[in-house]
């Protein structure tokens, strides 16, 4: 099965949003710029080129959600094949917002 472009339109828009910053900023880790687009659902699991599923991060910090992979699904930096894709991450620029507690 052939790869599928980015369309440039989405690529533009998740640096927009971006605005030249790390969406990432894992601390102590980060090293501030949006260097690459990281799909938060791989591709290998279905995930596909949305704004809602690309993060614009730095390269430290796209390798560490890849090397830690318990982080990035806890984060929802990393979302797998079963859960829907949400904006924004549990984990934005540096905050992390737990999930609402259901009642």
């Amino acid at each position: 099965m052939a790869k599928q472009r980015m369309p440039q339109h989405v690529a533009d828009t998740v640096l927009d949003r971006a605005d030249g910053a790390c969406e990432a900023m894992i601390r102590g880790v980060c090293t501030g710029g949006a260097e690459h687009l990281h799909h938060r659902m791989m591709r290998s699991q279905g995930g596909r080129h949305t704004v809602e599923n690309l993060v614009g991060v730095c390269s430290t910090c796209h390798r560490y959600l890849h090397a830690n992979p318990a982080f990035g699904y806890k984060s929802r930096l990393l979302i797998h094949s079963w859960q829907p894709v949400e904006w924004p991450p549990r984990y934005y620029r540096g905050i992390y917002t737990p999930p609402e507690e259901e009642t």
